[in-house]
C-alpha cells in the first residue's frame, strides 16, 4: 500500500520493490488510478475506498472499472486506514452489490478482528477480508493465536 499520489511515484515504488500488486488509497484521483492501471503491466491494482458515508458507493462505482479490486476501509481525520475502527457495513454491502455487474472483487477491511470477522463477512459478502491491527497482541506484534482465530472465523462464513 502506498500513500503516494502521482502515477510516476506509485509506479516507481512498485518497480523498486518488485511487488505484484499495487494498492493505492482514495487520495489518488481517478486519472491517476487510470494511469497506474494502464501502466501496471502484469501487476494487479487495488483501490482503497474509504467508507465514511454514502459517497463511498459512487467512488467505488467510478473506480471499479479502472482497477483489479476494491479494498473497503475505514478512515479517520488523521489516518487513511489502519484505524482499527469499523465502518458502516451496510454501505459496504451496497458497494459489493453495485460493483457485482462489473465483476470487480471487493475486499473488506477496517477494524476487523477474530471476534467480528464472521459477522462482517456475512453482512457484506466480500470476495475477501483484510486485517492488520485486529490480530496484534498487547505489544503490537502479530499474535499467531489471533491470526489463526481470524482465519478460522473468516473461513466459517464460506461453509
Amino acid at each position: 500500500m502506498t500513500h503516494r499520489d502521482t502515477p510516476e511515484s506509485i509506479l516507481d515504488l512498485a518497480d523498486q520493490t518488485g511487488v505484484n500488486t499495487i494498492q493505492v488509497h482514495g487520495i489518488v484521483t481517478l486519472d491517476t488510478l487510470k494511469a497506474v492501471h494502464a501502466a501496471a503491466g502484469s501487476r494487479k491494482v487495488l483501490r482503497a475506498v474509504h467508507v465514511s458515508g454514502e459517497e463511498a458507493i459512487a467512488d467505488a462505482l467510478e473506480s471499479a472499472a479502472h482497477c483489479d479490486g476494491l479494498l473497503l476501509d475505514s478512515r479517520s481525520k488523521d489516518r487513511l486506514g489502519g484505524t482499527g475502527k469499523t465502518h458502516d457495513w451496510s454501505i459496504s454491502r451496497r458497494i459489493v452489490e453495485a460493483v457485482a455487474e462489473i465483476g470487480t472483487p471487493v475486499i473488506l477491511a477496517g477494524g476487523l478482528n477474530p471476534g467480528n470477522v464472521g459477522a462482517a463477512a456475512e453482512k457484506v459478502g466480500p470476495f475477501g477480508v483484510d486485517v492488520n491491527s485486529g490480530v496484534d497482541d498487547a505489544n503490537g506484534d502479530k499474535s499467531p493465536t489471533l491470526c489463526r482465530d481470524f482465519v478460522r472465523n473468516a473461513a466459517r462464513t464460506r461453509d
